[in-house]
């Protein structure tokens, strides 16, 4: 297995966008990356100090008094004083849930089959790189490594068994601390509570092997360097994390609110905008009726104590407000129909009213024309009949409208 890729640790490979069943890229990934460890061994203090000199560790810390000595360290890094025990990535039987039966491993490498294929005529599978490589390096006819049956024929794909390697329960890497006294990998859920304490949030995934490839590249618990190492820091953290940046001592970007450090990628403005702990904000509970405001970093403890918090009183609020909203809508009808009532009835006022105007301007308008007739000196007792549409064309021009029609006859008794 290599060494850890020189360059910055927070680059990471690009995941694919399918699940993959071979283990050779996940192996090589899981040489290249950084993870946890405890060691409890005698005098391990030392031990720690100078590593963090020169040995390749990023970040130990000591715990119960110098007894307990955690961290993070690259594959290969010397992890044991005066021994040549480093780093190593965790093996196929350290991520297994269960343990894994013995014919799913490869004979030549003894790991995982990775594209299992059966050799002809025998049926042994193997990892069909190795057995490839086994055939070149063979001398004369190949021979199986298993049975030493002649094996010249092509190699025909082991479908079943890689179907049921790809489905193997395994346990995220960052979910593992290796113990440096026994030598091994093993769940964080199951050491002491204080190594479990200093590990941080790590991961308690359980995933099928076609998953992990995916899974580790974007595992939010990878461990990763601080991103100021370009400028001297060595910490390393996890990936998600994000609290060493306020505080790292190598971040030049400083809040002025509340004094801590801003993380890559954030502005100020966005910084005290959603994340600054000392800027005041509102209660969740405002809407319901809570004016307190207090610092987003003491919301937590408020809502503890807010009496608008209590699921009762929630509810209460909730179907007070609830029925105040149907009450104003009701109102709203109620106003709407009034509204329609007062128009309607200014309507008819008006109409009434400029009938009545209309009215008395037809009776000054037909006492006028009878005046008219009467100065003419038409004798009283005839009857005649008015051919002309005069008094009609003067009612006409009083309204403004049209005359009527002449033909219609209308007789005046004088």
């Amino acid at each position: 297995m290599g060494g850890p890729p020189e360059g910055d640790e927070n680059d990471s490979p690009t995941a694919p966008t399918t699940t993959i069943t071979s283990t050779c890229a996940l192996h090589d990934h899981l040489s290249s990356i950084w993870y946890h460890f405890h060691d409890t061994t005698l005098d391990n203090g030392a031990l720690g100090r100078a590593a963090a000199a020169g040995a390749g560790y990023a970040s130990t810390t000591e715990l119960a008094g110098g007894a307990i000595r955690v961290g993070f360290a690259p594959v290969e890094a010397v992890i044991a004083r005066g021994t040549y025990r480093s780093m190593r990535a965790p093996f196929d039987e350290e991520l297994a849930v269960k343990e894994v039966p013995r014919h799913y491993f490869c004979i030549i490498c003894d790991q995982l089959m990775s594209e299992a294929v059966a050799a002809v005529p025998c049926g042994h599978e193997f990892c069909s790189a190795c057995l490839r490589y086994f055939k070149e390096k063979s001398v004369g006819e190949p021979l199986c490594p298993i049975c030493r049956q002649d094996m010249a024929s092509m190699p025909l794909p082991a479908r079943r068994t890689r179907d049921m390697i790809s489905r193997l329960k395994l346990h995220c890497p960052f979910g593992l601390s290796f113990d440096v006294a026994r030598g091994s990998f093993v769940p964080l859920l199951t050491v002491d509570d204080v190594v479990r304490a200093a590990a941080g949030n790590f991961c308690t995934e359980i995933l099928e092997l076609s998953r992990m490839w995916e899974h580790v590249v974007n595992c939010p618990s990878r461990p990763v360097g601080c991103s100021h190492q370009n400028e001297g820091c060595r910490e390393v953290v996890r990936f998600a994390s994000r609290e060493h940046d306020r505080v790292c001592p190598f971040n030049s970007r400083f809040c002025r609110v509340c004094g801590y450090g801003i993380t890559e990628g954030e502005s100020l403005d966005e910084h005290e905008k959603y994340t600054c702990q000392a800027v005041e904000v509102g209660c969740p509970n405002a809407n319901l009726g809570c004016k307190e405001r207090i610092a987003r970093g003491d919301l937590a403890a408020h809502r503890k104590v807010c009496p608008f918090e209590h699921p009762a009183v929630k509810e209460a609020i909730l179907c007070a407000v609830k029925r105040k909203n149907g009450l104003e809508v009701r109102l709203e009808g109620l106003d709407r129909d009034l509204l329609m009532e007062r128009d309607e009835a200014l309507f008819h006022r008006v109409l009434a009213e400029s009938l009545e105007g209309q009215a008395e301007k037809m009776r000054r308008c037909t006492k006028k024309s009878g005046s008219g007739s009467a100065v003419e000196g038409a004798e009283p007792s005839r009857r005649h009949s008015l051919g002309s549409s005069k008094p009609f064309s003067l009612i006409a021009r009083c309204f403004g409208g049209a005359a009527p029609s002449p033909s219609r006859q209308v007789h005046w008794k004088a």
